[in-house]
């Protein structure tokens, strides 16, 4: 239930990747939290989250890779359809859900990714689908995270076959095919 509490899009990229959770800290204290427990709750916490996947971070403990699995879910499907959306059109998106003359960096790596603090300053909502959402499946750390995930996946590669069809643009029919034949 903490896991985002600490989060870079609540508290700043700064305080968000110092790995202090002072937050979750401060909430698990004032809980009366044992110490042991604070210290498992903050490893899983500084070790989840897909920019830290993409450097090779992972939860060693069953109920960290638990967790990861949980939110990685949670970005993904429908669910994360939803969330992602919001986020690309509220006021710390992009505001753009799509530009057929913009194509993702499907190979986007942990250099370039989250950088500035944000995933979606600078590209449109679908391009995330490509540069993120799409990649988290192969993430996952357990069987039934990974069950979930291909459920959730499904669901995503469907909803963009919709919509770059209703949208005409059969380019970018031809490059979710592709990309779907090679990932």
């Amino acid at each position: 239930m903490l896991h985002d509490v600490d989060d870079y899009k609540l508290v700043g990229l700064k305080k968000g990747r110092s790995g202090l959770c002072e937050n979750a800290m401060s909430i698990m204290n004032a809980a009366g939290v044992h110490a042991h427990m604070q210290r498992m709750v903050r490893d899983i916490i500084v070790t989840i989250g897909y920019g830290k996947a993409l450097r090779n971070t992972r939860p060693s403990s069953l109920e960290g890779k638990i967790v990861s699995d949980a939110d990685m879910c949670d970005a993904i499907g429908v669910t994360g359809v939803v969330r992602a959306l919001q986020y690309a059109v509220g006021s710390k998106g992009s505001g753009v859900v799509f530009d057929p003359g913009v194509w993702p960096d499907v190979h986007i790596g942990a250099d370039k990714y989250n950088a500035d603090g944000n995933t979606h300053d600078g590209d449109s909502f679908i391009n995330y689908f490509f540069e993120k959402m799409f990649r988290l499946k192969d993430m996952m750390l357990t069987d039934p995270g990974k069950e979930e995930a291909l459920v959730r996946d499904k669901a995503m590669i469907e909803l963009l076959r919709h919509y770059f069809r209703e949208q005409n643009v059969p380019e970018w029919s031809a490059f979710l095919e592709e990309y779907l034949a090679h990932r």
